[in-house]
């Protein structure tokens, strides 16, 4: 991220009062939860059984996993589990280690989409999500702690319901690529890769463990894909040889342990739930090729590359069954893949045509590409919406593509020409402005269901633009991102967890001040602090004009470039102001 940018937030929020007391107020509360956390007694080493709350609850979480998340990516035979399932209740103690990680993996999933349940924050975590993360660090210790000498389908299934709970709960971001490749790097080991049918071990000998092998991989390299696209890095998978074919498009009632010879494979027209996985395995040595050409670093894509590989996308984007969204109807789990299978395709157009448009000679290739993004973007976020309205919430939280069409609208609405009148700007930015408040409101329904609170940096870029094309500049009377954010913090502060709440007094001296990050410059601000003295304010802002930043700069920000400044904006310098919070909280 360059300096510019890094300024511009800087004193976006140094200028103002209600931002500076919201990161505060957040920052506190992160403070003494992470005191907290660590003042709690381990329960590492206890059974994982004693995480299970009553039936009634895990059952109505194991439902909507089903419902939400098994019906796109088929890790769990239905079935099979459902006998294990009863077996565990009868017996917990005596269940397998390994299934209760299973269930615990399958409920930390699902914690977020329960529906009408009250939105109450430990900090700035929602209560669900904290209660994920305890099953998640629970079920990861049990990994450590037992032997991979025999792994079984099982022990992936605990692996690949890991990947998923923890990329829903916005856990660990940064390690996301690393432990998938992990992942897919172990099931090369364990031959995963290869047709099950030309292994000649005793312990494969069923049919229904060469379809649950061949399930396994296939949601291995999938997720090696998207974590590749969203971290900007290479696919692993992608220089492997594997004759490992796609499982089949068949209901899991179709076949089960006992099975000796598979049913043949249902035609692709017919929906089961491993209908996603199969037709998306068709497109998927196009999206590898893409993939590995937009993240070499030596390689600039020409525009007859960026038409080719439309073409290519478009077509197969024409073969898929099509989005019936229909704000008329209710919507089902098969509607819900039906929009992946295109949202993952349509997330390379926006890729493709971002840039392209950005560096795109003739007036003729930069108003095409700006169409062909606008289009996908448009359709992305459509889809999302609708799913999001009908309560299917689960792509809303476990991908990233509300940030990818935010930072590529606002790129593509500026301008760089300087001839330009005030109005025609305005004109020009316009759409672009009304998409990204559009992704922007999704954007604040995700954060506020799944936390990170840390992300609502987003909403200043959203400003930035907006001060370019107001006639006042940095000087414009409101700021809609600022508003944003502090409407966001206050929610968070106003519907504090008691519990938390109560253990937030006793702590308020033992509070550190967290220390800064490498290269960061404190924020000085004139507040009077407990000892009385005085910090110095910072310089005035006297210039209309915003930072000479180029929007085109964000389409080539990486992960780390908004997590750095995530620690920068979130960091606080001065832990002894007063509190937004109306709940009297004492820090």
């Amino acid at each position: 991220m360059s300096q510019n940018a890094h300024n511009f937030f800087r004193e976006e929020v140094s200028r103002n009062p209600e931002l500076v007391r919201c990161r505060r107020d957040v920052a506190k509360l992160r403070a003494v939860k992470k005191i907290l956390d660590k003042q709690e007694v381990s329960s590492l080493q206890e059974s994982l059984v004693s995480y299970l709350p009553e039936r009634i609850k895990v059952d109505l979480l194991v439902r909507m996993y089903f419902e939400n998340i098994d019906c796109t990516w088929g890790i769990l035979h239905a079935p099979s589990f459902q006998r294990e399932y009863e077996i565990m209740w009868q017996d917990p103690l005596n269940t397998k280690p390994g299934f209760v990680a299973v269930v615990l993996l399958m409920m930390a999933c699902c914690q977020c989409l329960v529906r009408e349940q009250p939105q109450t924050y430990s900090a700035d975590s929602p209560l669900p999500r904290e209660t994920a993360i305890s099953l998640i660090h629970a079920c990861e210790t049990w990994i450590a702690q037992s032997s991979r000498k025999h792994t079984d389908l099982q022990w992936y299934q605990v692996q690949c319901l890991l990947l998923v709970a923890k990329q829903t709960h916005q856990m660990k971001m940064k390690r996301r690529w690393v432990e998938s490749g992990n992942l897919l790097r172990v099931a090369i080991s364990a031959g995963l890769h290869r047709d099950p049918e030309l292994l000649q071990k005793k312990t494969l000998s069923s049919a229904f463990e060469h379809e649950m092998r061949r399930r396994i991989w296939a949601f291995i390299v999938e997720w090696d894909l998207q974590t590749s696209v969203d971290r900007g890095m290479p696919p692993i998978s992608s220089d492997i040889a594997s004759d490992c074919g796609p499982p089949s498009n068949l209901h899991d009632t179709e076949f089960d342990e006992s099975t000796i010879i598979m049913p043949p494979s249902r035609p692709l027209t017919e929906s089961t739930k491993m209908t996603y996985t199969c037709l998306s395995s068709r497109n998927r040595g196009l999206r590898r090729k893409i993939i590995a050409v937009i993240n070499q670093p030596l390689h600039q894509v020409s525009y007859d590359e960026v038409l080719a590989y439309t073409q290519e996308l478009e077509l197969n984007l024409a073969s898929l069954p099509d989005w019936a969204g229909d704000r008329l109807r209710d919507l089902t789990a098969h509607d819900q893949s039906v929009a992946l299978l295109h949202i993952q395709l349509e997330q390379f157009l926006l890729i493709l045509h971002g840039h392209a448009a950005r560096q795109a000679v003739t007036k003729t290739h930069i108003t095409f590409s700006k169409q062909a993004f606008k289009s996908a973007a448009v359709s992305i976020l459509d889809k999302l919406s609708e799913l999001s309205a009908k309560g299917f919430k689960f792509l809303l939280m476990v991908r990233a593509d509300i940030q990818r069409v935010f930072t590529s609208t606002l790129a593509l609405g500026n301008t760089e020409d300087k001839d330009i009148s005030t109005q025609d700007l305005r004109n020009l930015v316009q759409p672009s402005l009304e998409l990204a408040d559009k992704a922007l409101d999704l954007f604040e329904e995700k954060i506020l269901t799944t936390g990170g609170i840390q992300w609502t940096h987003t909403f200043l870029v959203y400003d930035m633009l907006l001060c370019k094309v107001h006639p006042l500049g940095r000087n414009m009377p409101s700021r809609p991102g600022s508003g944003r954010i502090y409407s966001i913090c206050k929610k968070i502060m106003d519907n504090q967890d008691s519990d938390f709440s109560a253990k937030v007094v006793p702590l308020k001296d033992s509070v550190p001040t967290p220390k800064k990050n490498k290269g960061q410059r404190a924020t000085k601000m004139h507040v009077t602090t407990e000892d009385n003295t005085t910090q110095q304010p910072p310089p005035a802002l006297n210039s209309d004009v915003v930072p000479n930043l180029s929007f085109s700069d964000m389409l080539d920000w990486n992960f780390d470039d908004w997590m750095l400044y995530t620690d920068m904006f979130w960091s606080p310098q001065n832990m002894s102001l007063p509190s937004l919070s109306e709940q009297n909280l004492q820090y």
